[in-house]
Order: C-alpha cells, then structure tokens, then sequence
C-alpha cells in the first residue's frame, strides 16, 4: 500500500480525492501508523490513535479542477464529526471540528490544532498559487536534472496528485517532447529554496522536466499542443494561450530574478 508523504499520520494514497477537495466523509478511517494497514491483531501492537468519520454524510460530487481551489477553500471551514480512539490508552471521544482543522492535525499531529478556541489555521498553499510563486524558487537546485545535457531547457511547474487536472497536465508533458531526451524530477517547496514551503499543502510539490534542446520556439509550441485546450464555443479566433500560466520555462543562459528580502 502507498502513503502520501508529509503527513504526521499515514494517509493512503486512495484517500486522493478527501485531501484534494478537502472533505472527510462518513466511513472514512485513519489511522497514525502504516503498521494499521496490515493485520489487525498486530497493528494493535504499535498503533496509537485512530479516527472514524460520522460527519458529513457520503456526497457525491464532480473531480476538483486545478482553477477551482475555491470548492478546497470553502470545505476547509466546513465540519466534521469524527471518533477518535486512543488505542493505547483504551477509550475513546467523540469530536467536531473543521474539515482544515482535521487536514492540518493530519499533517502535524498536533492534537490542539482540533479545538475551534485555539488560533485560526490559514489555508494552505495550493497548486494553482504555488504555480504562481515560481519566480521565486532556487533555480540554482535544478541544476542537477541538466546534468550530461548541453544548452538544455526546465519546465517547472506545481503538481499535486490529488488534483486530477494537475495530474493529467503532467501526464501530457511527459509525452510532448518527442525525440528529445527528457529528465523529470520532483522537488520540494524545501528543497527550492522558498521560504514559505512551511504554508505549503503536504500534496503539493514541484516537479521539473529537463529537456535536451536549446530551441525555446520549439519547445513553446510542444507544450502548448500539451496544455492549450481552447473552449469548443468560443466566441473568438484570438489565442488566449499563456504557457506562464502552466508553468515556468527556463531558458539555458537564463538567470534567476533578483527579489527584494521584504518580498521573500
């Protein structure tokens, strides 16, 4: 079984779409040792604490959209019942609190982070804003995926795996190169230097494609017929594509741009 990485308890990968949308449902268990996931009589050996969802009720609903953070936004205030039994100690309490509550105690396993009297939480950072923060990474850290190439290009951009846009918009640029050799690697808001990667959502990274050319038109046009989907209804012939939107092309000779400390 697979585990997203980030999280102070283990979360499975098929919990993909309650962390991308932001909303734990009735049925859902979690646990804080991957050693839960195996048989049960000895998981009880080493697992502390788990959690049983009562509240909201099952709802089924669209996939979450990249541009559509705000359905993320609008279920982290929302509430969630849950049992919580501490296995250890053999008892157990019923608790309420917010969806962002319950998603950030999972991340850190801070136990007061549940109480609505403690401080607010703010919202983490999600793909579609970590996209806009690219000007602001170590461009210095990817030197290493350029290694053996001469004169190649980056394209970074934010991923998330639990946004099913980002994940199929990584999935296209992985086969949009053609001949060219590519190397792909993911990246840490940490390991990129920024100084904000605390605020980060645990799923969102940055993943950067090292491709072996030093032709920026050509690779301009490779990842537009990757990303651009134009509305079947549009009312215009104009092309609205802007590939900054999607990511971040780094040319061979470019330089990284130079930020105030008080922007930082």
């Amino acid at each position: 079984m697979d585990f997203f990485s980030g999280f102070a308890w283990a979360i499975p990968t098929a919990f993909c779409d309650p962390l991308g949308a932001c909303r734990f449902e009735e049925g859902d268990s979690l646990y804080d040792t991957k050693d839960a996931y195996q048989q049960w009589s000895e998981a009880l050996r080493t697992l502390k604490y788990g959690i049983q969802v009562k509240l909201p009720r099952t709802m089924t609903g669209g996939v979450l959209k990249e541009e559509d953070d705000d359905v993320f936004s609008r279920n982290w205030r929302d509430s969630v019942t849950f049992t919580l039994t501490r296995y250890q100690e053999n008892r157990s309490e019923e608790i309420t609190t917010t969806q962002g509550r319950l998603y950030w105690f999972l991340k850190t396993g801070n136990f007061s982070l549940l109480s609505k009297e403690s401080n607010p939480i703010d919202l983490p950072i999600l793909v579609s804003e970590a996209n806009r923060l690219l000007e602001r990474i170590d461009q210095s850290a990817l030197d290493e995926i350029r290694e053996g190439m001469n004169n190649s290009h980056v394209f970074v951009m934010a991923a998330d795996p639990t946004n099913a846009v980002s994940r199929t918009k990584r999935l296209a640029i992985r086969g949009c190169f053609g001949g060219h050799h590519v190397e792909e690697k993911e990246f840490t808001p940490h390991e990129l230097g920024l100084c904000n990667a605390d605020c980060y959502a645990p799923t969102v990274n940055y993943v950067a494609f090292a491709i072996d050319s030093a032709i920026t038109e050509e690779l301009k046009a490779c990842l537009k017929q990757a990303l651009y989907k134009p509305a079947k209804d549009r009312q215009t012939k104009m092309d609205r594509f802007q590939l900054r939107k999607h990511g971040l092309l780094i040319s061979p000779m470019q330089k990284p741009p130079e930020f105030p400390s008080t922007l930082l």
